[in-house]
């Protein structure tokens, strides 16, 4: 099977998930009380932003890096925007969200100097 459907997939079924959390997990019922569920923010976004950056790669996109940012960012807000009853918008889970993704594309791209 060709790379860039499998990549192109698997980034699809990674945003259907970060979205589903949204709806469905409460913080505290699947990670302890301690800022765990920030660590869950960073490594999710981290990620997206890693998987979204290779996608583009097949797909010859010149500005990887900065559509893959505005991706993060897009989704981060929405992910915050769309919680379940009883949660809402975080400024401090965007901000985890965002490093995450940050972390990730800094790191994709040196890799992809390699």
């Amino acid at each position: 099977m060709d790379k860039k459907i499998i990549f192109s997939v698997l980034s699809g079924i990674y945003v259907l998930l970060l979205l589903a959390g949204s709806f469905i997990v409460k913080p505290n019922s699947v990670l302890p009380d301690g800022g765990f569920d920030y660590y869950a923010h960073i490594i999710g976004f981290f990620v997206f932003a890693v998987m979204f950056f290779f996608t583009l790669k097949f797909y010859s996109v010149k500005s990887k890096l900065l559509i893959s940012a505005i991706a993060s960012l897009a989704l981060s807000a929405i992910v915050e925007l769309l919680r379940i009853p009883g949660r809402g918008f975080s400024i401090a889970d965007l901000a985890f969200d965002v490093l995450g993704a940050a972390i990730g594309l800094v790191s994709a791209w040196i890799f992809s100097k390699r």
